[in-house]
């Protein structure tokens, strides 16, 4: 795809307008659309962003802030939150293998309970037909 082809939504962005009002403008013929073979959708060209920008009374700002740089207090924060997580974490972590092994735990007696339970039952049926003969 051409390079200096721009979606709705990304030209709405740059414009500081919504997407609707972008279709607006394309539906009622104010900018220039093109599209492309093969796709549906509907792209504007960098002239017509430039077109649409010449319209706003305020510069177009880059919807991408390129330098963003948080400052100590905000990162120790985020790393003092993110250790919490963490820890957090590995306790969930612990809580739920000791459950997995408590509930294995408790399969095995199920188990074990059962074969007891269909082995006194068969015994038992066996008396009784001793007992019949």
């Amino acid at each position: 795809m051409n390079t200096d082809l721009i979606s709705i939504a990304d030209a709405a962005r740059l414009i500081g307008k919504s997407q609707q009002t972008v279709r607006r403008y394309k539906r009622d013929g104010r900018i220039d659309f093109v599209t492309v073979p093969g796709d549906k959708r509907s792209y504007l060209s960098r002239s017509a962003i430039l077109t649409l920008a010449g319209q706003r009374s305020q510069p177009i700002e880059s919807p991408i802030q390129k330098d963003i740089q948080p400052d100590s207090q905000a990162l120790d924060i985020m790393r003092s939150h993110l250790e919490d997580t963490r820890k957090q974490r590995d306790s969930l972590v612990m809580q739920v293998n000791d459950l997995r092994s408590q509930l294995q735990d408790k399969q095995r007696r199920i188990e074990a309970l059962e074969r007891e339970l269909n082995g006194g039952v068969v015994r038992g049926l066996l008396r009784g037909i001793r007992t019949r003969l």
